[in-house]
């Protein structure tokens, strides 16, 4: 498996019919375009976590109205962990093909109730062969948004795109998002407005 972080790739390319060519864009369609919102529950993904937190007791993920930016609800993400190395996180498996290269773009808002001149935790975000929840193991990014200024909910934008071979009769890939805890203590972050896209290069 090969992972590599991008950045963003426009495409310009040339039209050519009877042995003529004219410059123009040409438009590249994802293979796979999805969004999620999470009204209600969690659409489909699934929760897990590691460094021996809880389910219910030190952790928790669920659809909750109290702050959204898409439609009425989003994900919140309650974490309570005494140690300072937890991560807790939703996977999803998507279907692909074997032997090609995909360039996965995965964008979402990040809502903080951090106070201010906290340091936020920072995110998981990746596109791997196997489910992290059976490897153990997950890709740490950037920080959780911005602080909240003391009141309410600050909400964030995260994009990331990354590049994914799969192997032969590999035809599924998994895509996860969630929090690495980054001290001991209890924090509460949000997920909404979720996009994934899958498209081969």
């Amino acid at each position: 498996m090969l992972v590599r972080r991008v950045g963003l790739i426009g495409a310009l390319g040339a039209v050519c019919w009877a042995g003529v060519c004219d410059p123009g864009e040409i438009t590249i369609v994802p293979e796979i375009d999805e969004r999620w919102s999470f009204e209600g529950s969690l659409e489909g993904w699934s929760a897990a976590a590691l460094g021996g937190l809880t389910p219910g007791v030190d952790w928790s993920i669920q659809s909750d109205a109290g702050s959204a930016v898409d439609g009425q609800a989003s994900l919140r993400f309650t974490v309570d962990d005494a140690t300072g190395n937890g991560r807790v996180w939703i996977e999803r498996a998507f279907a692909v093909a074997a032997e090609e290269e995909y360039r996965v773009d995965i964008g979402f808002q990040v809502g903080s109730e951090d106070a201010p001149g906290v340091t936020p935790w920072s995110a998981v975000v990746g596109a791997t062969l196997d489910a992290p929840s059976a490897t153990g193991t997950v890709a740490v990014d950037g920080p959780l948004g911005d602080a909240s200024g003391g009141t309410g909910v600050t909400w964030t934008p995260l994009t990331q795109s990354l590049l994914l071979d799969t192997g032969e009769e590999q035809e599924t890939a998994w895509v996860s998002i969630g929090v690495a805890v980054g001290a001991p203590g209890q924090r509460t972050y949000r997920v909404d407005a979720l996009s994934v896209t899958f498209t081969r290069r």
